[in-house]
């Protein structure tokens, strides 16, 4: 039996990572996904719009490195870390650059 304010072992294995079930919280709390204990997290009307633009701008940074000559190998792997970071103003200034290149 677990002491008080620890969890069970049923509890550490259903949700061994809690960072985890934190930043799941955090997404409920946001709109983002609908979960119930032990069922399929699914995401909301709001979360399938935020994940595709993020696709969007992974997209977008990665042509743009491959326009540039960047292997893909190396390509895909930077624009993982770029994404997260650029403005909205760089993205519509690689999209104009991508597009030019046609």
């Amino acid at each position: 039996m677990a002491r008080r304010g620890r969890s069970s072992w049923r509890t550490a294995s259903a949700w061994p990572n809690r960072p985890v079930a934190k930043m799941l919280r955090r997404l409920r709390d946001q709109g983002l996904i609908l979960r119930e204990p032990y069922r399929a997290i699914h995401l909301t009307a709001a979360g399938r719009a935020l994940a595709e633009r993020s696709r969007q701008r992974h997209a977008r940074v990665l042509a743009f490195l491959q326009a540039l000559g960047v292997s893909d190998d190396i390509a895909r792997r930077d624009a993982e870390g770029i994404e997260h970071h650029v403005s909205t103003e760089t993205l519509e200034a690689m999209r104009r650059f991508i597009d030019g290149q046609g």
